[in-house]
């Protein structure tokens, strides 16, 4: 029995192992991180998707995260940001969209030609996700949860 416990337990080590290479990170994606990236440290590599990876590091220290195909093209790279580095036309657009509205968090995304601010904001006990272009112009509005709702999940 204890053979067969042992054979079991290096037959699931290999399958894990062998299981685990498919998810390593293309060496055309991480040359392609490393040239956008060169200062960037603590990488952290996941599965977005099938066709996206997608790292979390540090630059500068700040923390970022960068998505990329599987052939190695940039999509796109996220950084939150502090209140001082929005904007004034994202600024005002938030202020006059939402004047009831703290902002929790806001973000920065790159992508090939445009820039986009996502920002979490709360207003009248729930949770906004807001996204707007660099114009300041609304282009996605959407309410996450309910805060009490969150609350109370967490209270369990």
């Amino acid at each position: 029995m204890k053979k067969w416990t042992q054979a079991g337990v290096f037959f699931l080590m290999f399958l894990l192992i062998a299981c685990g290479k498919n998810s390593e990170v293309d060496s055309q994606v991480q040359d392609a991180f490393s040239k956008r990236f060169p200062d960037a440290q603590k990488v952290t590599w996941g599965k977005e998707n099938s066709e996206e990876w997608e790292a979390e590091f540090e630059q500068n220290q700040q923390e970022f995260s960068a998505n990329f195909n599987t052939d190695g093209k940039w999509l796109e790279t996220e950084a939150a940001i502090e209140m001082e580095q929005l904007p004034q036309k994202i600024s005002e657009a938030v202020k006059s969209d939402f004047s009831e509205a703290q902002i929790r968090k806001i973000f920065r995304i790159e992508q090939p030609n445009e820039f986009f601010y996502e920002l979490e904001l709360q207003q009248d006990n729930r949770e906004i996700e807001v996204l707007y272009n660099e114009s300041g112009e609304l282009l996605e509005q959407k309410t996450v949860q309910q805060i009490e709702e969150y609350q109370q999940e967490g209270d369990d």
